[in-house]
């Protein structure tokens, strides 16, 4: 059996994500870094997310004036967040 080196990422809230390094391809590995952190702070971005969303239906219900570009900021909020949820925007 081979037994390939590997990275955990963990982050205060106890999220973990493993990740393979690549001893053949070391240039490689930034990206999988990259990518462990990403997974690992999931928990955090989707609540901001979510707090964005909130906030800007908020705003939207308490004001006449926009700025331009909240509804498609909202639609991608929404996309991303159903996307995490496992549905379709």
């Amino acid at each position: 059996n081979y037994a390939s080196p590997c990275l955990w990422i963990g982050t205060d809230t106890g999220s973990i994500a493993i990740i393979d390094l690549d001893v053949y391809h070391p240039e490689q590995n930034e990206k999988g870094h990259v990518n462990a952190r990403l997974i690992a702070s999931a928990p955090e971005l989707l609540a901001a997310c979510e707090a964005a969303r909130d906030w800007l239906g908020a705003f939207w219900a308490d004001t006449d004036h926009l700025f331009g570009g909240e509804y498609d900021l909202g639609k991608q909020l929404e996309a991303a967040i159903a996307k995490v949820r496992g549905g379709t925007s």
